[in-house]
């Protein structure tokens, strides 16, 4: 379980070797399809933090050029037990950025190094999974350093409410790698369905959380929420009634919200909704500029947090609470 104790949302654990070069080179248009790279680092800052330094020095490596991290990497590689093939491979994904200018890495490659060097279950799905999925959209889209953050920072506060859901709804759910993290942060969930409007998107999201979707647990379902109905305590969907414990909309600034006001007062479900001021984003056509506006536009009966994220691109406002 992802506790509060793990989760460290007010510093980075470990300061990033490049200090503030970091993100201007960052910034540079090269390296822009593969700023995935952040979110992972924030993965293994929270998650996973004895991995956190080898991740750093592949991170300078593959990303910067950095020659003593390139120099460590194939050293270490030269002690691996590998294939004359597999050893090129991982080599050339170590050298490119200090070899070949303008270089574009694709991110399966890296990914697949990453996953060579770092025993991990979460990297190991997200290297397969990109394998079919990756390159057909953004990867940066899905693991930004603000993504990932607004998932642990929800997952932080949601355990501080001893709770422990059965049946969780998401909103929105996209390829819902969120789930991911839901279903390893509960024990008693027995069923996660994450809703989309985008048919294309279904079979991905399945895909990706294929160990839970294979036993009956994860199921994505492609429907506008905006049209799904409540009865009291349970969700409406192609003729069958959901009990919902946890519903969980991370996308609210994505749609109107006709899908808050058809939950009827009164509602037992848990809910919780993140919204943002990122209005430069041509796809968020309902931002709020606070999260006291967040909190006056979803009205809660009981409120069990309220609160904003600093993601540095934008402010991630986050209600949880009970209709």
């Amino acid at each position: 379980m992802v506790t509060e104790s793990i989760y460290r949302g007010d510093a980075m654990k470990h300061s990033d070797r490049l200090g503030n070069d970091d993100r201007s080179i960052a910034a540079r248009n090269k390296l822009k399809h593969i700023h995935w790279i952040y979110g992972l680092e924030e993965y293994f800052n929270v998650v996973d933090d004895t991995h956190l330094d080898l991740f750093l020095s592949i991170k300078c490596a593959v990303m910067y050029g950095n020659k003593w991290d390139i120099r460590d990497l194939v050293l270490a590689e030269m002690k691996k037990d590998i294939t004359d093939n597999q050893a090129e491979m991982y080599v050339n994904t170590i050298l490119q950025a200090l070899l070949i200018d303008d270089y574009v890495i694709p991110s399966h490659d890296i990914l697949q190094y990453i996953n060579h060097c770092i025993d991990d279950e979460f990297i190991s799905r997200l290297t397969s999974w990109s394998a079919a999925w990756g390159e057909i959209d953004n990867l940066s889209d899905h693991f930004s350093r603000g993504q990932m953050l607004s998932k642990f920072w929800m997952l932080s506060e949601l355990n501080k409410l001893n709770f422990d859901p059965a049946s969780v709804v998401l909103y929105g759910g996209w390829y819902s790698t969120i789930s991911y993290f839901i279903l390893n942060n509960y024990d008693r969930i027995r069923a996660l369905h994450s809703f989309d409007i985008d048919a294309t998107i279904a079979r991905a999201a399945n895909e990706f959380n294929c160990t839970s979707h294979d036993v009956g647990i994860f199921k994505a379902v492609t429907a506008d929420v905006t049209e799904l109905q409540w009865d009291c305590n349970k969700l409406l969907h192609d003729g069958s009634e959901l009990a919902v414990d946890l519903l969980i909309n991370t996308s609210c600034e994505h749609m109107d919200d006709t899908w808050f006001d058809n939950i009827p007062i009164g509602n037992n479900t848990l809910i919780v909704l993140q919204t943002n001021d990122y209005f430069d984003n041509d796809q968020h056509t309902n931002c709020v500029v606070s999260v006291e506006e967040a909190l006056n536009k979803y009205k809660m009966s009981e409120v069990l947090f309220s609160g904003e994220y600093n993601t540095d691109l934008y402010n991630r406002f986050m209600i949880i609470g009970r209709k």
